[in-house]
């Protein structure tokens, strides 16, 4: 089998620049979808797989646990599969990153072909603008995680890994009280909102009121009533 590869040199340096095996050639087709097919089945070897720290799924495959468990550091949950595994992963990750607010952070990003995706762990300053492909590679967790991050509390975006990472977490505990203390949370963070102290904001006291000048603006006299007109005496 041989390597990827492809005609066009902003796609060769893209994809060497995160670590893929692509080569250029002027035969090669040009097509970033035809070029990412080509690494899903490369990167389909899990030597060569863990080597460039990527995996490849096709069709309904299970993600690899093990691999996402090494990524994040610790133990995923068990009743976590598919989709809801791959997510959690991505939030876990972008949780370490110095809550998202680190460019360097590793991240879990994928490049989709149809049905299959290769995965791959790297820096967001790593994702690229490319032509009419939009950012490449795509990121993965949850915006609502990272409105949460932020402080900012959606309306049923309380996200597994966020809930995990919170509890134990004094920014977000303050943040969340903050917001509920300020909007009251919504629909979704009610472990949060039950767990807080109840709180109102203090009343502000008015104080007496301030003597001030009175301005008389003058008024002109009235006009005297008009008379009727003399015919109207006569009957």
């Amino acid at each position: 089998m041989t390597p990827p590869r492809t005609s066009s040199r902003e796609q060769q340096a893209f994809f060497s620049a995160l670590g893929l095996q692509v080569e250029l050639q002027a035969e090669a087709s040009g097509e970033l979808s035809e070029v990412v097919s080509a690494l899903i089945g490369w990167y389909a070897d899990s030597a060569r797989a863990a080597e460039a720290k990527v995996f490849a799924l096709t069709g309904r495959q299970p993600p690899p646990r093990e691999v996402l468990a090494g990524w994040v550091g610790r133990v995923l949950p068990a009743d976590a599969e598919g989709d809801a595994l791959i997510g959690y992963a991505a939030d876990a990750l972008l949780i370490a990153g110095d809550h998202g607010a680190s460019p360097s952070a590793l991240q879990l990003m994928v490049f989709e072909s149809g049905d299959a995706g290769l995965y791959l762990l790297r820096p967001q300053t790593q994702r690229k603008l490319l032509g009419a492909e939009g950012w490449v590679p795509m990121t993965l967790h949850s915006p609502d995680t990272e409105a949460a991050l932020s402080g900012i509390y959606r309306y049923e975006g309380c996200t597994r890994a966020f809930t995990e990472h919170a509890r134990g977490c004094e920014a977000c505990l303050a943040a969340l009280e903050e917001w509920d203390f300020e909007h009251g949370l919504p629909a979704g963070f009610d472990e949060f909102r039950r767990a807080l102290p109840a709180k109102r904001k203090p009343r502000m006291e008015e104080g007496e009121p301030e003597e001030g000048v009175a301005i008389f603006i003058p008024r002109p006299p009235p006009e005297p009533p008009k008379q009727a007109p003399w015919w109207k005496f006569w009957g």
